[in-house]
């Protein structure tokens, strides 16, 4: 899909990895950067850049419903980073208790 911004799929995205991330900004994160992008190899996405108490991450959320966390360096790059998880078809009670496994909620 490209041309998401034509046909308001970038507005659906972000809708999309809101409803995902609502209990990180429920627990203090507050979104520092956002992003869009348009791949034909590995399907648009966007992002947030996430900030709570000096931690940054970043979520990644693809227009196939795929959710993927990275940590992120100094000067909010990820870099090379393995992402902390990646998941096809994100479900929201399911990302809940990933975040939390990992401290973040």
């Amino acid at each position: 899909m490209t041309g998401s911004d034509q046909d308001g799929t970038w507005e659906r995205m972000f809708d999309g990895l809101a409803e995902l991330a609502r209990p990180l900004l429920d627990a203090g994160w507050r979104v520092v950067a956002t992003e869009t992008e348009e791949s034909w190899e590995h399907g648009d996405s966007v992002f947030w850049d996430l900030e709570r108490e000096g931690e940054l991450i970043e979520l990644e959320y693809y227009d196939d419903g795929q959710l993927v966390a990275y940590p992120m360096g100094e000067g909010g790059d990820e870099g090379s980073a393995e992402p902390y998880f990646s998941w096809h078809g994100a479900q929201p009670a399911a990302v809940c208790s990933e975040f939390g496994r990992l401290g973040w909620i």
